[in-house]
């Protein structure tokens, strides 16, 4: 099972591009040694040429395919954001889609990131878990959420 820990969670109300997100999610994973320094903008550049994400409400996957010599183990950062910033559906790239909740993955095995989506995806299967989880008000708060929705989709 993977562990998102405390740190990886970020709330972050003033954040409003989606370069901003990315930069502020890669920049978290390098502080703790997840992925290279270079990492942030291969993610960026991933996105130019192919956005990736899923057709849901409110939520983006970044998956930095491009970037995987820059991941140095693999790891979760989560943003949840007060404002909603512009993302595009891979199903739809030509189309906008506002994004209040933005998970970065840094994954040494590219095979195991469809487990990863399957995983966040099971987290927000209601509308109600998508509200409750941006409202709470600490790193803790959001990290102990996801560890129980994760644990039970497991299950």
């Amino acid at each position: 099972m993977f562990e998102i820990k405390d740190e990886y969670v970020l709330v972050r109300p003033r954040v409003t591009t989606r370069d901003d997100v990315i930069l502020m999610l890669s920049d978290a994973l390098a502080r703790h040694g997840a992925v290279s320094p270079e990492y942030g903008r291969d993610v960026l550049q991933r996105e130019q040429q192919y956005p990736t994400g899923l057709p849901t409400q409110g939520i983006k996957v970044a998956i930095p395919h491009a970037g995987s010599e820059h991941v140095i183990r693999s790891a979760m950062a989560v943003a949840l954001l007060d404002k909603p910033v512009t993302f595009h559906c891979m199903d739809k790239p030509e189309e906008g889609l506002p994004v209040r909740i933005v998970f970065l993955l840094a994954n040494k095995k590219p095979d195991e990131q469809v487990k990863f989506l399957r995983s966040i995806m099971s987290l927000f299967e209601d509308g109600a878990n998508l509200r409750s989880l941006h409202v709470m008000p600490d790193a803790a708060s959001v990290s102990a959420f996801l560890r129980d929705r994760m644990a039970r989709a497991a299950v």
